[in-house]
């Protein structure tokens, strides 16, 4: 009982302080992926800003997309968030299998725009 309140606790946080909380995420990708002997570039600042800034540019088409499907009538408020979740996980999950930079670029993206 108290590890399930204080996951809540944690979750609470989160929504508290998500600026705080949103780089935790890419950051323990690189290291699960560094951990299963796979490289991704030099680990250079420059790539890792790029490779950031990238992925914030492309972020802003997902409240483009997603302010549209709400409006489609047969998907509405909660069928479109419900599609959007399905994306986001398939590319988190996917995200594991990830051999060169390039596919963890682009499943960085994916995953921020949706």
């Amino acid at each position: 009982m108290i590890c399930l309140i204080f996951i809540w606790l944690l979750v609470g946080i989160a929504y508290l302080f998500p600026i705080c909380i949103y780089p935790v995420y890419p950051v323990s990708l690189t290291y699960y992926l560094e951990a299963n002997d796979i490289k991704l570039g030099d680990g250079s600042v420059y790539k890792t800003y790029r490779d950031f800034c990238i992925a914030a540019v492309v972020s802003i088409f997902g409240p483009i997309l997603s302010s549209y499907l709400v409006e489609i009538h047969f998907l509405g408020r909660r069928r479109s968030i419900t599609l959007m979740a399905w994306g986001c996980s398939i590319c988190a999950g996917s995200f594991t299998a990830v051999e060169t930079e390039v596919q963890s670029l682009a499943l960085s993206c994916m995953i921020t725009s949706t």
